[in-house]
């Protein structure tokens, strides 16, 4: 086909193109057809794009590792699940905490309960396949070790060991991942199951009885066992008290060729009137303040407070 310089322009973004007749040789190729192609198809149906938009009227470490091996094996069985539900609008995410496991799924209503099932039913139905253990174990093991490495993330690590009643931190997890097995992991989900406290926040476009129903099909496939009442307090998240005085813990950079220092100064405050939530603020503005200062030499400092539920 012949070239020609574009001499038009389209009206919105002045995009320069041209308008040439088709060739002949094309017209006859296309007329004479192509033979069928099996790579070449319209793609399957995605069950999970909403048609309806109505509005309705009314452990030690082994066990801390297990925990994240399983959330990654539950990942990697719904990927090709998340990935359609992605497309059409509906997300789930999972995160690990000091007192449990929090699965967060969104989207729209209508076919949000088809993706609440999938991982309900993934869940309750673990499926481990040594080559995908072996596969995620060493990505975990990667995760941990490069997490280690920073020495932002490696402060927070350590300040949480000394701060939460019950915590293993990722310098243990790494030091025993090697050793896990998928006989141990499918034993530990079967362990999971067994005594299990559930909370559920539903809300946003969805009936309360519709809401009930999901809630109690969950419990019922995933066949789980209520934890006994003398077991609950140990669930809730607690914070060591801190002795009067100072006290330093230092440790070493994981990376020797990492030049980059990190001081961390954790200062526990008691639970206080309005006013003294306010001072504690504009002790932050002005630690904001001096770090545009600090970010000249290389620098920086920052201030945040995070809230104890209980000492």
């Amino acid at each position: 086909m012949r070239r020609e310089r574009a001499r038009r322009k389209e009206p919105w973004f002045q995009t320069a193109y041209s308008v040439l007749d088709v060739p002949c040789e094309w017209d006859d190729r296309w007329r004479s057809g192509f033979g069928e192609n099996a790579d070449l198809h319209v793609p399957t149906p995605n069950e999970f794009i909403a048609t309806d938009f109505s509005i309705l009227s009314n452990r030690d470490p082994e066990s801390a590792v297990l925990l994240d091996l399983m959330l990654y094996v539950l990942d990697y069985n719904l990927k090709e699940i998340t990935y359609a539900a992605d497309v059409a609008q509906l997300s789930f995410s999972h995160s690990t905490h000091e007192h449990g496991v929090t699965l967060q799924l969104g989207g729209f209503s209508h076919k949000l309960p088809l993706l609440f099932e999938a991982v309900r039913d993934h869940l309750a139905e673990l499926v481990v396949d040594p080559s995908v253990f072996e596969l995620i174990q060493k990505q975990l093991r990667k995760n941990y070790h490069n997490y280690l490495i920073k020495p932002e993330k490696l402060s927070k690590d350590i300040r949480l060991q000394h701060m939460q009643q019950i915590r293993w931190g990722i310098a243990d997890k790494l030091s025993v991942i090697e050793s896990l097995t998928p006989s141990q992991l499918a034993t530990f989900h079967k362990d999971f199951k067994s005594e299990l406290f559930l909370e559920f926040l539903v809300q946003g476009n969805i009936t309360q009885t519709d809401s009930i129903a999901i809630v109690s099909k969950f419990s019922s496939v995933v066949q789980i066992s209520p934890v006994l009442p003398s077991k609950l307090p140990t669930l809730r998240s607690r914070c060591l008290r801190l002795p009067k005085g100072n006290c330093i813990c230092r440790v070493e950079n994981r990376n020797e060729d990492d030049p980059n220092s990190v001081v961390t100064c954790y200062y526990q405050v008691r639970a206080g009137r309005t006013i003294q939530v306010k001072l504690n603020d504009l002790v932050g503005l002005d630690w904001a303040r001096n770090d545009s200062h600090s970010r000249t030499y290389g620098a920086f400092n920052c201030m945040c407070s995070r809230v104890s539920s209980k000492v």
